[in-house]
């Protein structure tokens, strides 16, 4: 069985998390996970978001 640890603040996971949540793609996909019907796209929107950014090709991290 795994064991799940806090990541620590300076982490790039940690990092790159903090920095979405203030982003306007978290804060829409938030918003609709709040609606039932809405939850499954909004967790694949974040999943997405995540997956994408993950990628070493990704615009994201070009402009970086």
């Amino acid at each position: 069985m795994p064991i799940e640890t806090q990541v620590p603040d300076d982490d790039p996971l940690m990092i790159a998390w903090t920095a979405y949540k203030h982003s306007n793609e978290f804060v829409n996909s938030r918003k609709w996970a709040l609606f039932e019907q809405h939850v499954d796209g909004s967790m694949w929107a974040a999943f997405e978001a995540g997956f994408r950014a993950a990628q070493p090709t990704s615009p994201e991290r070009d402009s970086e």
